[in-house]
């Protein structure tokens, strides 16, 4: 197992023997490019090999170089039956031997040229990609060939590869809203060309159909679309500013054969005046508003303070009604409630001391001295 490993090693890669002898993969496209052409050299290398080896056998043979031709060996594809001139007689076997060779080299040289042929006459086609072959007598064919393997005619044939798979693109634009603003607007969009369309698209634009095609239609739709709205409305209306982008760049680029699959506004912004004048206003909204609750908190303090002056009247009025009723006695009572309440005050202060009324006391209090 070890020893056929190391033959085929020669012939085929690490994982194109995984696939052939493991997983028995016979279709693989890479793998079959890649023994092919490794066959195609050892079988050039093979027949260089064998179309010399009569030759050689007859110099072994016998046992001299006399007679040999040296235009034959210069022109191996010349035939001459005298390009030896033998000094030793040669047997029917030899002879035999080496017309034997001699076919089989130029069997070899016939598959290899053969084997040459046919690998300059493949290309492939990769996932997600599609071909468009150009031929020097008939232009562009419309038919469009899938993914696989191919033949085509050298020379007179080129295969032309298409990505048709969903690829982004940025197009940053400069225009104006409705009220005359600079509005700074990049789109993201995603493409990819219609498969069918692909002849037509390499007749008209090439192989670089995004490049001339999606900038020049996407500033148009935005300028266009973008006008229609004030500087405002671009940010509380930008639902509708998108899908309205959306339906006319799908519109337009289905009429160079490219689909969208999805279109983003990802980036909005407007010029340095618009941006500092929204500041300002915000600024000046800011100030009325705390302008505002400054009168209304002054409203709330002169109303509270008629109230208050309103209370005070009717309990002045009250009191009034009541001395009339009851006399003195209530003025009287919150006196002595008074003097009670400012003797209990004086009591717990250690610097006030009680002297009662109706005895003598006395008082040694310092003098100062002179």
């Amino acid at each position: 197992m070890d020893l056929f490993y190391k033959v085929i090693s020669f012939f085929v890669s690490p994982r194109c023997y995984d696939e052939y002898f493991l997983k028995f993969n016979f279709l693989d496209v890479d793998c079959f490019k890649s023994t092919l052409s490794k066959g195609l050299g050892f079988g050039i290398i093979l027949g260089s090999i064998l179309v010399k080896l009569p030759q050689i056998l007859k110099i072994i043979k016998s046992k001299s170089g006399e007679g040999i031709n040296l235009t034959r060996i210069a022109s191996p594809t010349r035939r001459s039956r005298n390009h030896f001139i033998p000094v030793h007689h040669n047997s029917c076997e030899t002879m035999s031997t080496a017309q034997l060779f001699n076919r089989i080299g130029q069997i070899g040289l016939g598959v290899a040229l053969v084997g040459g042929v046919v690998n300059s006459a493949l290309y492939n086609v990769d996932g997600g990609h599609r071909a468009v072959i150009f031929d020097r007598f008939s232009g562009v064919k419309k038919n469009v060939e899938g993914e696989g393997t191919h033949f085509f005619v050298p020379w007179v044939q080129r295969p032309i590869i298409f990505d048709v798979r969903s690829r982004p693109r940025n197009v940053p634009v400069i225009t104006g809203s409705k009220d005359l603003q600079n509005v700074n607007i990049t789109l993201r969009i995603l493409f990819r060309p219609i498969p069918d369309q692909l002849p037509r698209i390499y007749t008209i634009l090439g192989q670089d159909y995004d490049e001339r095609v999606l900038p020049s239609i996407t500033t148009e739709v935005l300028k266009a679309v973008v006008a229609q709205f004030d500087a405002g409305e671009l940010i509380t209306q930008r639902d509708l500013v998108s899908q309205r982008v959306s339906n006319d760049l799908t519109e337009r680029a289905g009429q160079f054969g490219v689909i969208l699959d999805d279109i983003s506004i990802t980036h909005l912004t407007f010029g340095k005046e618009f941006t500092q004048a929204v500041e300002l206003k915000q600024v000046a909204q800011q100030d009325a508003e705390k302008a505002r609750f400054l009168v209304e908190k002054a409203e709330q303090t002169k109303k509270a303070t008629v109230i208050s002056a309103e209370g005070d009247a009717q309990a002045a009025i009250l009191l009034a009604k009541a001395f009339g009723d009851a006399g003195e006695g209530l003025v009287e009572l919150r006196r002595i409630e008074a003097a009670e309440d400012i003797a209990y005050q004086l009591s717990r202060s250690r610097q006030v001391s009680y002297l009662p009324s109706g005895q003598n006391l006395l008082l040694n209090v310092p003098t100062p001295q002179n």
